[in-house]
């Protein structure tokens, strides 16, 4: 499948460069000054993000991948813009994947107190899907990236109306008191369908450095629906093809990373083609 091309669109551009992070392990204030010694892109003022849009009668779950970033002074705002649409619609309607990624992600801490969440696979995305700046959000996989948190609802609101053929579901395996997980991927559809299906672990619960929006530093900023890993053999997705004679079923198996805290895990699985994110569905592990 080809790569996504999208426009040259965005709502702001980064004014400040990034500097590499030199030096030994500082404490506090010291810490925050090696870790976030730049400033990332222009200040949304608040009253240009409050913009209401009626919510809409919901025909599909919509999947938000936010690419942020805990040196993106303005990632805490697109975080909140995302929660309210949660508390509007509910969060198993609006699912989020938090990809750390990009100029502003974090990658080591000088201080194992603290997680750095930015990974490889999230850089890869990140460049995959032409991200220009943080934050940045990719809605259902549908038109272009969006980088102005206002727009955020009207887009949810067209989206989610426009009925899918695809149900879904995730079924949790007999989860032991192990690191060992196993869950099987289920969907039918009414109409012939063809497409990649991608299972994401997500973790909640993460209290960690962010950036706030006045430039100070939040040593424990709770990072919630943060990508964590690809479980499909394809990081872009594994081929599928649906009928409407049989249901499709597929079983799947990871094992925690020692720093995940399993109870605060959920699993994503979603089926996507070139029209965008056909369904998403996202399953507690425990």
């Amino acid at each position: 499948m080809e790569k996504m091309k999208y426009g040259q669109t965005r709502c702001e551009k980064i004014r400040h460069s990034i500097t590499a992070m030199k030096g030994g392990v500082g404490r506090g204030l010291i810490l925050l000054s090696l870790l976030f010694s730049v400033v990332a892109c222009d200040h949304i003022d608040e009253e240009n993000r409050l913009v209401y849009v009626a919510p809409a009668e919901v025909e599909r779950n919509i999947l938000i991948e936010d690419f942020t970033g805990q040196r993106c002074v303005n990632c805490p705002g697109a975080t909140e813009e995302i929660e309210l649409l949660q508390n509007t619609y509910g969060e198993d309607a609006i699912i989020a994947v938090g990809i750390h990624s990009g100029p502003f992600g974090v990658k080591s801490m000088p201080n194992p107190n603290y997680q750095a969440l930015a990974t490889d696979l999230g850089d890869e995305y990140y460049a995959h899907w032409g991200i220009e700046a943080q934050p940045g959000v990719v809605i259902n996989r549908t038109g272009n990236p969006v980088y102005d948190t206002k727009q955020y609802a009207s887009y949810v609101n067209t989206l989610i109306q426009r009925k899918t053929p695809l149900t879904m579901g995730i079924d949790m395996g007999e989860n032991s008191a192990g690191s060992d997980c196993s869950f099987k991927v289920n969907a039918a559809t009414n109409e012939p369908l063809s497409g990649k299906l991608q299972v994401w672990i997500v973790e909640d619960s993460i209290s960690s450095i962010q950036l706030m929006p006045d430039g100070s530093g939040n040593m424990a900023y709770m990072h919630n629906h943060v990508f964590r890993s690809s479980i499909t053999k394809d990081i872009y997705g594994d081929d599928v093809q649906l009928t409407t004679e049989s249901e499709f079923t597929r079983d799947f198996h990871f094992t925690c990373d020692e720093k995940w805290v399993k109870k605060h895990l959920s699993v994503v699985a979603f089926i996507y083609n070139q029209s965008g994110v056909v369904q998403v569905v996202r399953q507690k592990v425990l």
